[in-house]
């Protein structure tokens, strides 16, 4: 049996499913979920993007080894990498979304830690100092 490298080696077309780029794709990314360090640091995904730091910290896994498993699942069309809005000096990583869906990756737990970050609040600072003095107050 030949190759798809000997196929191509010896002028014979690839036909069928193996001249099917999306199936490639589809298989290197379920290639890249085999390995449960990887699952783990996509299912952290799911829930929100993350700094490597702080996956590193979240998964126990050393940044040297993070790297690795980071750029198989860049390299697999599951993340991006991109610096952060604020100052760019940090990088997140992000979820691709529309990837991780169709191969029907979900989170591991309901969602534990939340933050919302307000960049243009509807109230004065004041009163959202009064409303949480008053809930804490019952």
């Amino acid at each position: 049996m030949l190759s798809n490298q000997s196929r191509r080696d010896a002028g014979q077309r690839e036909t069928g499913w193996q001249a099917d780029p999306a199936l490639a794709a589809r298989a290197a990314a379920h290639a890249a979920l085999g390995e449960p360090a990887r699952l783990a640091i996509v299912e952290e995904l799911v829930v929100s993007d993350r700094a490597p730091k702080e996956l590193g910290e979240r998964l126990q896994l050393p940044s040297n080894l993070l790297a690795h498993h980071l750029e198989v699942l860049e390299h697999a069309g599951l993340i991006l990498r991109a610096p952060s809005a604020g100052d760019g000096r940090r990088k997140y990583v992000h979820l691709a979304r529309r990837t991780a869906a169709s191969l029907g990756v979900t989170s591991r737990s309901s969602v534990g830690e939340m933050l919302f970050l307000c960049t243009h609040p509807s109230v004065p600072p004041d009163a959202i100092c009064s409303a949480s003095a008053g809930l804490n107050a019952s």
